[in-house]
């Protein structure tokens, strides 16, 4: 983790608890989301936002606002789970994918995207 950090990536679930036995995506039940919306109208400087798999996708397509999806300079993209559960894709696949990371530290320099005022992208 210190290591992403020091890249300025964070890592955050979008599930902020739930139920379930063992640790099969299929098994979560009675969820509650964290509140992503809130979390970037706070932190403005989150510009990128990489979903590890598709249920943490899902999950935020359903409980968030739409507008996320559609907000000017957030890009929203999911990666391929980094479970090991995930089998139908191999580990090497799986680092090329999550490689894209290290572009988006290069890109600009991480430099600050124009201001955005996340609340109102929720209200439009």
């Amino acid at each position: 983790v210190e290591g992403l950090l020091g890249h300025r990536i964070a890592v955050w679930d979008v599930i902020r608890e739930c139920a379930r036995e063992g640790s099969a995506d299929q098994a979560i039940r009675d969820l509650e989301a964290n509140a992503l919306i809130e979390l970037l109208a706070e932190r403005q400087s989150i510009v990128r936002i990489a979903f590890n798999g598709a249920r943490a996708e899902d999950t935020a397509r359903k409980t968030a606002p739409p507008e996320l999806f559609r907000m000017t300079g957030v890009l929203c993209q999911r990666m391929p789970s980094t479970s090991p559960a995930h089998a139908g894709m191999p580990f090497a696949s799986k680092v090329v994918a999550w490689s894209k990371l290290r572009e988006w530290t290069e890109i600009d320099g991480w430099t600050r995207p124009p201001h955005r005022d996340a609340a109102a992208d929720v209200r439009q």
